[in-house]
């Protein structure tokens, strides 16, 4: 499993942050009575958007971070560890053992001359 490299932010920043579990059961419509709804998985996953402020060496060591076959998410398909997350099951606790999974690319924009801001949403197991 990769892990979230130490050249860059280690916590996601609070502004910007959101969690929200991900449905868990499927659900069938019948053609009569009530709807057939069963767990589809017993793993919690939850989905998180975030944000992180950056310098453009930061985002540049992210993407390769990123790209990276070996040591990282091979695009994007790797499960990563050491981020810092706020996820609401300690109080006030930033959890780093979490489990995290890009759910799409990342996004960044200019803030200043040399700050980038970059956001990006994760699934995250057993949050």
């Amino acid at each position: 499993m990769a892990i979230w490299p130490a050249e860059l932010p280690g916590i996601m920043e609070v502004s910007g942050f959101d969690a929200t579990p991900l449905n868990q059961t499927i659900r069938s419509d019948m053609e009569v009575g009530p709807a057939r709804v069963r767990r589809r998985t017993v793993t919690r996953l939850d989905s998180l958007n975030g944000q992180m402020t950056m310098t453009a060496s930061e985002l540049r060591t992210l993407r390769d971070w990123i790209d990276d076959g070996v040591d990282g998410l091979a695009g994007g398909v790797n499960w990563f560890t050491g981020l810092g997350l706020l996820t609401g099951t300690t109080e006030s606790t930033v959890d780093y053992t979490l489990s995290c999974r890009l759910m799409g690319p990342i996004k960044f924009s200019a803030i200043s001359g040399v700050l980038l801001l970059v956001r990006f949403s994760l699934e995250v197991r057993d949050a």
